[in-house]
């Protein structure tokens, strides 16, 4: 009877965690989604601003919500918590984020557009 207790519990220990493992997978994801989506309004509204207003120089996230080219609801930072980069050169906007490792230049980075 103690045996099939204990074999009944081992199992459901490891259902749990394989099922846990796939949450965090999930929740990865998710984020990596949020960022894309995210960079990508960032973009859009720095292109705005150099095709429409003829404006000089790279924008920062804070210019452009000051600004009213983006929502305050914007995040400025990525759903790592560091802040998104913006590159500019020659009429190209760049937004950068250091993805799930926070270290720029590193395999993990978002990049839109994507380079």
């Amino acid at each position: 009877m103690l045996i099939e207790i204990l074999i009944a519990v081992a199992i459901v220990a490891l259902v749990s965690g394989g099922i846990a493992v796939a949450v965090i997978a999930q929740g990865d994801r998710a984020k990596e989604k949020a960022a894309l989506s995210e960079a990508v309004i960032i973009r859009d509204a720095a292109n705005a601003r150099i095709t429409l207003e003829s404006a000089d120089g790279c924008p920062t996230v804070q210019e452009l919500i000051r600004e009213q080219l983006l929502e305050r609801s914007v995040r400025t930072q990525d759903p790592w918590g560091k802040s998104y980069k913006i590159e500019c050169s020659d009429r190209r906007v760049l937004v950068i984020s250091s993805g799930r490792d926070r270290t720029p230049d590193t395999p993990d980075d978002i990049r839109i557009p994507p380079g």
